[in-house]
């Protein structure tokens, strides 16, 4: 009989509020729920990182037993997909057709060549090899069948995380308890704090990150999501190359802000909004101000 493995997570009383820290997704995460019961707290805890892990067993690139592996191993054949990874793929849909094909879930095959964390620079040629299997035009989408082209590779890697964020916030909301939701800086506030005016959220500095923050938010309710090269990042030739890349040219956007955080009523849509806007490059904080949505920039 194979045994059932528990989630591991830790909780601790402060003040007002129970602190729940796990780590998922490959990054520290953690809930402050505002609840004087620990049972509640316990369970809710629970609840929310078997959701965390859930989503992300299941929709992964790294993994090669779940939809995404079917997707990518299907070598053109018509795929059914469930209802929650048609979600997915609607959204995906509809965010490359309004970012006119800057947000392209299908570029996923770079990945091969662009390894931020050995740090080495693809050659041009390797690059150009794989760039002819990117592009979702090529994906034939009539849900809930998927075709995907031999070579050509999904990744859910944009989304997921604010996706999954979402969701566990979700599960506050249904018990009415005012909770901070933030997986690795992906961020809902469920409800405003009973016991204080709003909750107050750290922006990292990208040149210290983790160790200094440039500005104090305030925030009652609603998602927030940040994206930039502070952690994820090469040099070559003395220039500085960021791990989010442009889908259409297969290099890393340039001239891109080292940092940029959005809020927005979603944290699928706050994070979408914060990567499209590092893909606007140099011209991010107009496309920013065209969402009339708050936001931060660093440069």
């Amino acid at each position: 009989m194979t045994a059932v493995t528990q989630p591991i997570f830790t909780i601790k009383q402060k003040g007002s509020f129970y602190v729940c820290s796990f780590v998922a997704m490959n990054c520290p995460c953690e809930l402050m729920i505002e609840t004087d019961d620990y049972a509640v707290a316990k369970s809710l805890s629970k609840k929310s990182v078997e959701e965390a892990l859930r989503i992300e067993k299941k929709f992964s690139r790294y993994r090669e037993d779940n939809i995404v592996a079917e997707i990518n191993a299907s070598t053109g054949l018509k795929i059914a997909v469930d209802e929650e990874t048609s979600h997915l793929i609607h959204f995906a849909d509809m965010a490359w057709q309004q970012s006119e094909g800057l947000f392209d879930i299908s570029s996923g095959v770079l990945r091969k060549v662009w390894n931020f964390k050995e740090k080495k620079f693809p050659a041009k040629k390797e690059i150009e090899d794989l760039k002819k299997y990117v592009g979702w035009e090529k994906v034939t989408w009539k849900p809930p069948f998927v075709t995907v082209p031999k070579q050509m590779q999904i990744d859910f890697g944009g989304i997921g995380k604010e996706y999954a964020t979402d969701k566990i916030a979700q599960l506050f909301q249904l018990e009415n308890i005012p909770t901070l939701v933030n997986l690795g800086g992906d961020i809902v506030c469920t409800a405003p704090p009973k016991s204080q005016k709003s909750w107050s959220i750290g922006l990292d500095d990208p040149l210290h990150t983790g160790e200094k923050c440039i500005k104090t938010l305030s925030m009652q309710q609603g998602a927030m999501a940040t994206s930039g090269d502070a952690r994820n990042y090469l040099l070559h030739e003395g220039k500085r190359y960021g791990h989010i890349i442009n889908p259409k040219t297969a290099y890393p956007v340039e001239n891109a802000p080292r940092s940029v955080t959005v809020c927005a009523d979603t944290c699928i849509e706050a994070g979408l909004f914060s990567t499209l806007a590092i893909l606007h490059g140099e011209a991010a904080q107009a496309f920013l101000e065209e969402l009339e949505l708050p936001f931060w920039l660093v440069p």
